[in-house]
């Protein structure tokens, strides 16, 4: 999903797009997302603890891969 909000390196943030016209559609959006981001139940926190985790269990899976592969071709040069 694309981000709705822009951050300034200042710190001053906005909602991207918005002006005027658009700004009930807008805001409408960026409500949208706040909901659906809360309905996870999850916090910043969590949230990046889980894309750590995500990140060591795909690395995981790689080395898990590649010793599979080594045990096959061992067990095929046994044959």
């Amino acid at each position: 999903m694309k981000n709705l909000i822009f951050v300034e390196p200042n710190g001053t943030f906005g909602v991207v797009g918005m002006n005027s016209a658009n700004q009930d559609e807008k805001m409408y959006m960026c409500i949208v997302k706040l909901k659906d981001y809360e309905r996870t139940g999850l916090n910043p926190d969590k949230i990046e603890a889980l894309q750590y985790a995500h990140e060591d269990a795909i690395e995981e899976i790689k080395a898990l891969r590649l010793e599979n592969e080594k045990l096959i071709k061992i067990v095929e040069g046994v044959k």
